[in-house]
């Protein structure tokens, strides 16, 4: 069965993310990229071609961005990029994909496979799909001609697959088969280590271990034990409490063994022990109910140790930790304790009023939770600061978002601590200076408020653009991510003028938010939310009223609408960049009036002689000819007579439209005066210029024609001597009977 499917663009396959996850980790699962080459593979492949007759055949894997061939005939590639690779079109699908011709098959006929070597025309690929319903990959047979697999080539070549899938699963059975074997071998070398590691700790340590039948004999007992009561090696066992000779206990708290029987659980108590001379000592001791297969208690376990220094420093630390507690609780520095992680272990109360959270909030949850993004690194950085500083203490400003989005300001101080265990944990002392650093900051904004508007002004006294300079300072002050400048353009939609930070320039469709914002003159924000974690403002640019512009600043944070200053600073530099839009448009229509046709449009005389000077210089450097022609409407003053001069008008304008739509973007072209008009072409192609001179006589309105005279620039020749040139060569072909093109 022929089979087609197609793909995503760019030659990426399409699907669920996470079943091509999936399938990319089955395939490294089986171990088997970029292995030597296997005898059974060859083979396989070398039967897929000669049945197929083909010339040349792979077993392809299908890896993250590649296609790697584990077996391979008539193919010199070990391995090709996926987006390459015809192989990877099987991946998404069951069937057998025949291709006939590549060159007439839309997904292949640009693949340099097809295009260049090794010209791959004809491709059939069977997938190769394991038991868990993963496809690995191909294995395909290619021709260098067009041509169609009967279907016995095709159920030859999906059989072979198959057994090409037995063996990647056979070798995945082997090494799981050698790993248990080896996992098992490991086991039972780590039962003895355990086992000879255990005896030497139960011979050589302080603690006091036993065990007891039912009936309260002892059934084992450590060196410590031996000890303890005065006994020799193993004297106790196999007899009970009140046969051994063992130092008195001044009280007797310790449960009797039939009640770790029945409560089935530790029983945990501590007792002292008072031995010959008076010499007290504190024990804590456990015991245990032991449990055989069925589940039945055949045995009690007793675990004492001395705790006397133990209990004694215990008291001390916690009086200390209770004066501690009290330090810490009342400070009004805020305090914070976290782990390696970088976790809060411990939080006061003033800790949790600098985050704007009740203090037991914050256990469990990191700085990086409630820091600015831009003190990430700062955050993560925390360890090599503290090692850079020379006592030790990382000292910074930083700031926090709380809850209700509002930025708090901190000087921390991070010092190392050891947690309980020897972890690297860390205390911060923070200090809130939130009302400082707005203060700071306010007076801040408002200099480079001040700074950004100068800015702005000094580009219309320029005469420079202002929009770059507008975007770069809105995002600046703002401390957005993104600033675009949108502007009315061609069929009256936005368009993208300038951009700081952009990420993309997709101009917007009619109706969207900023067309809403350009129609009403009313700004709008988009909020962040869980989903789409970014705000976006559209701000309308006016002038007298009207939106000439719509200034959008994206955050990737939270932006108030009300109290964020950077709010703020975006209207205040829209104002400026209405005021500086407006100068520059009425500059620029100042400077288009000084040197165009006012009727026309086209250049006026001043315009054109300095423009030739530039274009005479440029052709001067690159060697390339210039040829300056002059044309004269025939017969105009009887056209303007018979018609009048506003129809003589409209025949000149409409003349100037067809001229220009006939240049090239480096040709000048004005107006030499009444009906004359003067053109300059640069370029050696004589014939594209001949051309140009015959089809704007063609393409004079109505029964009017043009005569045109023409002559060819000398490097060093003045302007004046080419243009009085060209002007003889017009006289010429007016003499000639006009409506002609005749050379100097």
């Amino acid at each position: 069965m022929i089979v087609r499917e197609a793909t995503s663009v760019a030659g990426l396959p399409p699907g669920d993310p996470a079943t091509e996850r999936s399938r990319i980790e089955a395939l490294l699962d089986l171990g088997i990229l970029d292995t030597p080459p296997e005898q059974a593979f060859d083979d396989l492949a070398a039967l897929a071609a000669r049945l197929c007759a083909a010339p040349m055949a792979v077993v392809s894997l299908i890896d993250a961005d590649r296609a790697w061939f584990k077996a391979r005939v008539g193919v010199a590639d070990e391995q090709v990029d996926r987006g390459t690779s015809l192989c990877h079109h099987v991946v998404q699908q069951t069937g057998i994909l025949m291709v006939p011709d590549t060159l007439r098959d839309n997904r292949f006929a640009e693949n340099p496979l097809v295009t260049d070597a090794p010209g791959i025309r004809c491709y059939a690929g069977a997938p190769l799909v394991t038991s868990d319903g993963h496809v690995m990959g191909a294995l395909c047979v290619m021709d260098t001609v067009p041509r169609v697999l009967g279907e016995a080539a095709l159920a030859d070549l999906a059989l072979v697959a198959r057994q090409v899938v037995s063996q990647l699963e056979l070798r995945r059975q082997t090494a799981v088969l050698t790993s248990e074997i080896a996992a098992k071998a490991l086991v039972e070398s780590e039962l003895r280590q355990n086992r000879y590691l255990l005896d030497e700790v139960l011979a050589h340590t302080d603690v006091l271990v036993f065990a007891k039948d039912l009936e309260g004999r002892y059934l084992f007992a450590n060196a410590a034990v031996d000890r303890a009561v005065g006994q020799g090696t193993g004297a106790i066992i196999g007899r009970v409490e009140a046969e051994i000779s063992s130092p008195r206990r001044a009280r007797r708290p310790q449960p009797a063994d039939s009640e770790a029987v029945e409560i089935d659980s530790l029983t945990t108590f501590t007792e002292e022990w008072i031995f010959p001379g008076g010499n007290v000592r504190t024990y804590q001791s456990t015991k245990f109910p032991l449990v055989d297969e069925h589940g039945l208690t055949y045995a009690i376990a007793g675990v004492s140790t001395d705790v006397t220094e133990l209990t004694a420093v215990r008291a001390e630390l916690q009086e200390s930790a209770r004066r501690f507690r009290s330090l810490f609780e009342r400070s009004p520095v805020g305090i914070g304790l976290s782990d390696e992680s970088g976790r809060w272990i411990q939080v006061n109360d003033a800790f949790g009023r600098l985050m704007g959270v009740e203090p037991d909030a914050l256990v469990g949850r990191s700085a990086l939770d409630f820091a600015h993004p831009d003190d990430f690194d700062l955050i993560s950085g925390s360890e090599s600061g503290q090692m850079t500083s020379p006592d030790h203490v990382m000292r910074a400003e930083m700031r926090f978002f709380w809850p209700d989005g509002s930025i708090r300001y901190a000087w921390v101080n991070i010092t190392p601590a050891v947690g309980p265990n020897g972890e690297p944990w860390t205390l911060a002392i923070s200090q809130d200076i939130t009302d400082r650093k707005e203060a700071e900051n306010a007076l801040r904004r408002s200099e480079e408020e001040l700074a950004a508007i100068a800015a702005v002004a000094r580009c219309v006294q320029s005469g420079t653009d202002p929009r770059p300079v507008v975007v770069a300072s809105v995002r600046s002050l703002s401390g957005a991510q993104e600033v675009r400048l949108l502007e009315p353009g061609g069929q009256g939609l936005l368009a993208v003028t300038a951009a700081d930070g952009l990420t993309d320039d997709a101009v917007p469709p009619a109706g969207s938010t900023p067309d809403l914002v350009r129609h009403t003159g009313r700004p709008v924000m988009v909020p962040s939310t869980q989903d789409a974690p970014v705000s976006v403002l559209w701000e309308p640019v006016l002038v007298e009223g009207e939106v000439i512009a719509v200034l959008q600043v994206t955050w990737p944070h939270p932006v108030s609408t009300t109290q964020d200053p950077s709010v703020d600073a975006v209207r205040v530099l829209a104002v400026e960049a209405g005021a500086s839009l407006h100068a520059a448009q009425l500059r620029s229509e100042l400077e288009k009036s000084a040197t165009t046709d006012p009727l026309t449009g086209a250049l006026n005389r001043r315009a054109w002689e300095t423009s030739l000077l530039r274009l005479m210089e440029r052709s001067k450097q690159e060697s390339v000819p210039l040829t300056i022609a002059l044309i004269d409407l025939d017969n105009f003053k009887a056209y303007n007579d018979s018609f009048g001069h506003a129809a003589g008008d409209q025949l000149l304008c409409q003349f100037a439209v067809d001229v220009r739509a006939a240049l090239d973007e480096d040709d000048l072209f004005a107006r030499w005066g009444g009906e004359e008009f003067i053109l300059a072409l640069a370029g050696d192609d004589g014939q594209r210029i001949g051309g140009v001179l015959q089809h704007i006589r063609a393409v004079v309105p109505g029964t009017q024609t043009c005569s045109i005279g023409y002559a060819v620039w000398q490097p060093d020749e003045p302007a004046a001597a080419c243009v009085g040139r060209a002007d003889v060569a017009l006289y010429a072909a007016k003499r000639e009977g006009r409506d002609r093109v005749v050379a100097a």
